[in-house]
């Protein structure tokens, strides 16, 4: 899987927040109704100021515990205004290098199998910064069939 190294200005993403780890045995359940709350239950409509381009929504990967190997996930929309509702956060994508990857296809498993391929990436794991990692989703007609943009935040 190949990407390509490029610097990102700084964000902010509103969206509320879970912590899973990859090996928990609910995390796609976990991870899924997060997606259902956020776009089906109609809280992307309620985030303040919500910017649309060039992405629609964002999925982040933050606070990682090496430890337990958990980490938190935000499903959100970037946002220009105040206040942030009380069903969710706010995080700040740094600005920063990252390695860029574009893939195709369904929103779900094109997706986790992406993510699968980045974590068996021994030499782009070595250079990481385990900041904030995130996927980006463009405006889409069909779910099934679109460019999606996962970025991984690198070490200075």
């Amino acid at each position: 899987m190949e990407y390509t190294i490029v610097e990102l200005p700084e964000r902010r993403v509103v969206g509320p927040v879970i912590r899973t780890s990859n090996g928990a045995p609910d995390c796609s359940e976990k991870i899924g109704g997060l997606w259902q709350a956020f776009m089906g239950n109609g809280m992307a409509e309620s985030v303040p100021d919500a910017v649309t381009e060039p992405y629609t929504c964002f999925g982040l990967y933050y606070d990682y515990a090496m430890d337990d190997e958990t980490y938190a996930m935000m499903v959100g929309c970037e946002s220009s205004g105040e206040p942030v509702p009380e069903t969710m956060e706010e995080l700040v994508i740094p600005a920063g290098t990252y390695a860029k990857f574009t893939v195709h296809g369904d929103c779900v498993n094109t997706v986790v199998q992406a993510w699968n391929e980045i974590w068996a990436m021994e030499d782009l794991t070595a250079r990481r910064a385990w900041t904030v990692d995130f996927e980006a989703y463009p405006a889409m007609e069909d779910e099934n069939d679109t460019d999606i943009d996962l970025y991984i935040a690198l070490a200075k």
